[in-house]
Parts: C-alpha cells; sequence; structure tokens
C-alpha cells in the first residue's frame, strides 16, 4: 500500500471509524505501529477477540481500554 493510500485510510478512519476492525485499520485508527498494537494485545493493554487467527478489535472497548489508562 503506498504512502497516500495508508494517509488516505487512515484519514477515513479516523473521520468514520467502523464499530470492528482488524489489527491494521485499528493501528491506523490510534495513530499507532501495527507492532505497538500487537505488543499492547499481547500485554493485555488493548483489548482483542480472536476468531481463529484473526484479530477483532471493537472500537468502544479499545478506546475505553485507553480511557482507564489516561492519568
Amino acid at each position: 500500500m503506498s504512502n497516500s493510500a495508508v494517509s488516505n485510510k487512515s484519514l477515513s478512519l479516523r473521520a468514520n471509524p467502523p464499530i470492528l476492525m482488524n489489527e491494521r485499520e485499528i493501528s491506523l485508527f490510534l495513530g499507532l505501529s501495527e507492532r505497538t498494537v500487537r505488543t499492547y494485545t499481547g500485554n493485555g493493554v488493548i483489548p482483542v477477540i480472536r476468531v481463529g487467527r484473526r484479530k477483532i478489535f471493537r472500537r468502544d472497548a479499545v478506546l475505553a481500554a485507553l480511557k482507564k489508562l489516561e492519568r
């Protein structure tokens, strides 16, 4: 995916985020790398639903989990 395509996708996700997202979409939505999302998921910081090998993120659950981390 080209940089402009990623940038457009990122802007689209931030303006009108879907309720369910995959790992790439949630990383673009949050402005984090996919590696950071995987780390946070593995550490239990970001909640994830696993369906087979797929990881599905509920937007509201992720935002609620991150809000709890605010100081």
